[in-house]
């Protein structure tokens, strides 16, 4: 499915245009997405070679790890335009420079461990100050703290369904705050920690949550298995729902506010874009509203027939739904 002409989704400050199948590439399943600080985009699926580089448009331009990606299933970048993979059938997180080089791997490749890093990770997350996180979700229900270094910090979490315990912790982010978002997808829900592993709440209402980002404004993106995109603000409240189009497996924000999510079933990545026309976002409606609600740019000729008519704002004019 390509670009559809048209098609958006989401009211307000976050409407966006819908690619659903963003890429000038054939994809195998596709698992994760991260955006690189030089704009280039990493794209992991389950075809070699299975970490894929392309531009801003979707322009294949490059590689990563042909020598040591197997079956990499999150990625993520840090300020400096490292790559980080987790790499979940070696065992080990795989960090990579800017130009390809490989720089360092966390745990011990093709060797599983009980409880320890790792056993079959799911997803990295990157720090402002460099620590790393690492969602040890499919073998192991641990998240795991690393220095920039490489050096391991801590880790927390048991398997079960209370507060602060995991089954399959499988996507993890973290925000300028240094607070750790951690889609916890069996047991539906996103549990978020201080940079401590201190629980600090729990966010619920998904149906198995596969992944996490946070945006620029600090905005978080949950992809789940409805399908869909939820964003949340920092406390949790619910700013946006909006349809995913296929199956979602990952979540990617990149610097310029688009949402790319990974598909593993549909093999695509579909690109959401801000609507920056802001007549064409407000009229996309809003939840508390039936209306359509009309931009309040005035022309000289309607500010004429708003003064004939004794009224002292524009004409509001009902209109249906405009996304079922």
């Amino acid at each position: 499915m390509k670009a559809i002409p048209g098609l958006r989704v989401g009211w307000g400050e976050l409407a966006y245009d819908v690619n659903p199948g963003w890429g000038d590439m054939e994809f195998g399943p596709v698992t994760s997405i991260a955006s690189g600080t030089d704009r280039r985009m990493y794209v992991c699926h389950r075809t070699q070679p299975s970490v894929v580089i392309l531009d801003s448009t979707g322009a294949r331009i490059g590689t990563l790890g042909e020598r040591e990606v197997v079956d990499p299933h999150g990625i993520t970048t840090d300020p400096r335009g490292n790559v980080y993979v987790a790499d979940r059938d070696r065992h080990v997180v795989w960090i990579y420079d800017t130009k390809g080089a490989l720089l360092r791997e966390l745990g011990t490749r093709d060797q599983a461990a009980p409880e320890a890093p790792f056993n079959h990770p799911a997803d990295v997350a990157v720090a402002a100050d460099g620590t790393i996180y690492v969602a040890d979700g499919y073998g192991n229900s641990r998240v795991h703290a690393f220095a920039a270094d490489g050096r391991h910090l801590r880790s927390w979490g048991v398997p079960g369904r209370e507060r602060a315990q995991f089954h399959v912790p499988h996507g993890i982010a973290v925000d300028a705050r240094d607070r750790v978002y951690v889609a916890d997808r069996e047991n539906d829900r996103v549990q978020v920690f201080d940079a401590e592993g201190t629980l600090l709440s729990v966010w619920g209402g998904f149906k198995g949550p596969t992944d996490v980002c946070v945006d620029a404004q600090q905005r978080v993106f949950v992809s789940d298995h409805v399908p869909r995109v939820t964003a949340l603000d920092g406390a949790g409240r619910v700013l946006v729902t909006i349809r995913a189009y296929h199956d979602t497996h990952g979540i990617c924000c990149d610097p310029e506010g688009n949402i790319y999510v990974a598909s593993t079933a549909g093999k695509a990545v579909i690109k959401y874009s801000p609507v920056r026309d802001r007549c064409a976002a407000m009229s996309l409606r809003e939840p508390s509203s039936l209306v359509r609600r009309p931009c309040t740019r005035r022309t000289e000729a309607s500010a004429r027939s708003t003064r004939r008519s004794g009224r002292s704002g524009p004409v509001r004019r009902s209109a249906g739904p405009l996304i079922h």
